[in-house]
C-alpha cells in the first residue's frame, strides 16, 4: 500500500492574543497530526488541537537549552514522511524574524510539500493597541522592520540608512541592544527627541506601553524592568499614540509636517 503523501503547515499563531488567531490557522491546526509549537504561542491556541494529536515543544528561550533549528527541520520532515499533516506552530507571522526561509528550503530540498498560513505580526498587534499608525500622510511613509539582536555599531552605512529615512522604524528583540539602538541614530542624524514606545506583552492583559524619546530610551527600559517580548517603535508617527494616551509632550519632537504639523 502507498503511504499517504504527509504536509508542512508553517502557522503564525499572532502576536499573543488567543482571539487573533486566524480561522485558517485555527482549521490548519484542528487537522494536524504532530504539532511543534515555539516559546510565544498561547497555550489557548493549542486548544484548537485534536485529542489525538502529538503536541511537542521545540521553543527557543534565552539561557535554557533549546532545540537546535537542525533538529526542527528533521522532525518536521520525519514526520511529515510518515504521511502525517504537521503543524509548525510559530509566534507572531511565520514569515518575519522567524527561520521560515530554513525550513521552507529544508522541507523543498526532502520534497515535502509545505504551506505557509500567515498571522498578525507584532508590530502591527502593537500599532493596534497603542494607537500608533506606523505610516501617517505627509510624515511616515514608510515602515522599517529591523531585528534588535544583530545591531552592530560599526555597521556606519546601515544606521546611516535608517536614521535618514524619516521612516517609522519597529524595533523587534532589542531589549538588551536599545541604548546602543538609540545611540547609532542619533550619531547617524536622528533626533534625540524623537518620540519613541516601548511595548511588552503585546495584545495581552497585561500588555504595558512606556513612551519615552530618543535619547532617554536605554534608561527607560532598565528603569522600568521591561520584559520580554517586548517591541519598539521610533518615529514621528509615535505622537499620534502619546498624545491619545495623555502622556507628555512637551519635550517631544513636534510633527515635522504631514496632517498633524
Amino acid at each position: 500500500m502507498t503511504q499517504p503523501p504527509g504536509k508542512i503547515m508553517l502557522i503564525g499563531s499572532g502576536p499573543g492574543d488567543p482571539e487573533l488567531l486566524t480561522l485558517k490557522a485555527a482549521r490548519a491546526i484542528q487537522a494536524a497530526d504532530v504539532l511543534l509549537v515555539d516559546a510565544l504561542v498561547h497555550p489557548a491556541v493549542l486548544d484548537h488541537a485534536k485529542t489525538t494529536a502529538t503536541i511537542i515543544d521545540v521553543g527557543k528561550r534565552a539561557g535554557i537549552a533549546s532545540p537546535s533549528q537542525d533538529s526542527i527541520n528533521e522532525l518536521m520532515v520525519a514526520h511529515a514522511k510518515k504521511g502525517l499533516l504537521v503543524a509548525r506552530v510559530k509566534g507572531g507571522d511565520p514569515m518575519l524574524f522567524s527561520r521560515a526561509g530554513e525550513e521552507l528550503l529544508f522541507a523543498a530540498r526532502n520534497r515535502v510539500t509545505i504551506e505557509v498560513i500567515n498571522g498578525v505580526t507584532a508590530a502591527c498587534a502593537v500599532a493596534a493597541s497603542s494607537l500608533i499608525p506606523l505610516t501617517l500622510r505627509g510624515t511616515a511613509t514608510s515602515v522599517v522592520f529591523i531585528t534588535g539582536t544583530t545591531c552592530s555599531q560599526h555597521d556606519y552605512a546601515k544606521w546611516n540608512a535608517l536614521a535618514q529615512s524619516g521612516s517609522t522604524l519597529v524595533f523587534y528583540m532589542a531589549l538588551s541592544t536599545a541604548g546602543e539602538i538609540a545611540d547609532n541614530l542619533i550619531k547617524n542624524g536622528m533626533n534625540e527627541h524623537t518620540p519613541v514606545a516601548v511595548v511588552q506583552q503585546a495584545s495581552l492583559p497585561n500588555e504595558e506601553s512606556l513612551f519615552t524619546i530618543l535619547s532617554d530610551l536605554g534608561r527607560t527600559i532598565q528603569g522600568n524592568a521591561i520584559q520580554t517580548p517586548a517591541t519598539i517603535i521610533i518615529g514621528e508617527c509615535v505622537l499620534v499614540g502619546r498624545t491619545l494616551a495623555g502622556a507628555d509632550t512637551t519635550n517631544v519632537t513636534p510633527f515635522t509636517q504631514g496632517v498633524l504639523a
